[in-house]
C-alpha cells in the first residue's frame, strides 16, 4: 500500500470518527434535554399533588424526579413540604437540609426549615435560619416576620419589636405585625405605643378578637377603663365564652366603682373557669356587704 493511500484512509478514519464523536455528544445532550424535563414535570406534579393533599403521592413523585437528577433541590425542597404536612418532621428536616447544601441561595427552604425549627422549639436554631435568609433577602416580610416572633419567645423584646417595624415598612398591610408588635411594646410596658399598633390591626381586620382583647388591656394600664371596657365587650360579643374578657371587664368596672357589673361578670367568668374570678368575687363582696 503506498503512502497515498494510507493518508487517505486515515484521513476518512479521523473524519468518520468525529462524525461519531458528535453524533454521540448530540445523542447525550438530547437524552440530558429529556431528563431535565421528565424531572420538572415530576415535580411539578408533585406540587399539584401537594394542592390536592395528596402528600404521600407527592413524596413519590419527588423522589422520581431526585431519581433522575439526584442534584435537583427543588425537589428536596418540595418533599420537606410534603413530610412538614404528615408531621414526618426529622425528614422534612433532612429535605430542606438538602435542598440548601445543593442551593445555598435557596430562600424558602431556609424559611420552610426555619418555621419547622420554631414549631420544633428550637428557637435558636430558627433564628439562625432566618438571619441566613435575610442576608440573601433583606426585604422578605415573612421571614422579618417569623423572626421577631421567634426573638419575643426568646424574650428579646427590642430584637422583635424592630423585626416588626421592618416586617410593616416592607408590607404595611402585614395586621399580624402590627398586633404582635404591640404585644411586644405591651412587655416593656410601652402602653401607650401598644394602643396604636392594635388600633391599626383592627382596622385592617375588624374581627381581629385578639386584638381587641390586647388594647383593652393596655387601655386599662392606661387608666382608660371605659374604652377598655367596650374592647372587652366586643370580645365578649364575639366569643362568649372568652373567661379571660369577662375577668377584665369585671376587674375594670370595679375599678369605676360598678361593682353589680363586676360581680355579673366575675361571676360568668368563674362560671367559664377563670382561676382568678373566685378570689375577686370574694373581695368585692367583702367590700360591699
Amino acid at each position: 500500500m503506498n503512502k497515498d493511500n494510507t493518508d487517505r484512509d486515515r484521513r476518512a478514519l479521523v473524519t468518520q470518527n468525529r462524525a461519531l464523536m458528535e453524533f454521540t455528544s448530540l445523542q447525550l445532550g438530547l437524552t440530558a434535554k429529556v431528563i431535565r424535563r421528565d424531572a420538572i414535570n415530576w415535580v411539578a406534579r408533585a406540587y399539584d399533588l401537594l394542592e390536592e393533599g395528596q402528600y404521600a403521592s407527592a413524596i413519590d413523585a419527588c423522589e422520581r424526579a431526585i431519581a433522575l437528577i439526584p442534584e435537583d433541590a427543588e425537589a428536596y425542597h418540595c418533599s420537606g413540604l410534603a413530610r412538614h404536612l404528615l408531621e414526618d418532621v426529622a425528614d422534612a428536616l433532612d429535605d430542606f437540609s438538602m435542598a440548601i447544601k445543593l442551593d445555598p441561595k435557596k430562600v424558602e427552604s431556609y424559611f420552610e426549615r426555619g418555621c419547622l425549627l420554631f414549631e420544633e422549639e428550637r428557637t435558636k436554631e430558627a433564628v439562625a435560619d432566618f438571619n441566613q435568609l435575610l442576608n440573601l433577602d433583606p426585604q422578605h416580610a415573612e421571614a422579618l416576620f417569623c423572626r421577631g416572633f421567634a426573638y419575643h419567645e426568646l424574650k428579646e423584646h427590642e430584637r422583635a419589636i424592630a423585626d416588626f417595624s421592618a416586617c410593616i415598612d416592607v408590607k404595611p398591610e402585614h395586621a399580624e405585625a402590627w398586633y404582635n408588635r404591640g404585644f411586644a411594646r405591651m412587655d416593656i410596658e410601652d402602653f401607650r405605643g401598644a394602643v396604636t399598633d392594635f388600633t391599626e390591626a383592627i382596622r385592617q381586620q375588624p374581627n381581629h378578637l385578639k386584638a381587641y382583647a390586647s388594647r383593652g388591656e393596655a387601655r386599662y394600664q392606661l387608666q382608660r377603663h371605659r374604652g377598655a371596657i367596650a374592647d372587652f365587650t366586643t370580645v365578649i360579643r364575639g366569643n362568649s365564652m372568652a373567661a379571660n374578657a369577662w375577668y377584665n371587664r369585671g376587674v375594670a368596672y370595679s375599678d369605676l366603682l360598678d361593682f353589680n357589673s363586676a360581680l355579673s361578670d366575675l361571676r360568668k367568668a368563674l362560671e367559664l373557669g377563670h382561676p382568678a374570678a373566685a378570689y375577686a368575687i370574694e373581695k368585692i363582696e367583702a367590700l360591699t356587704s
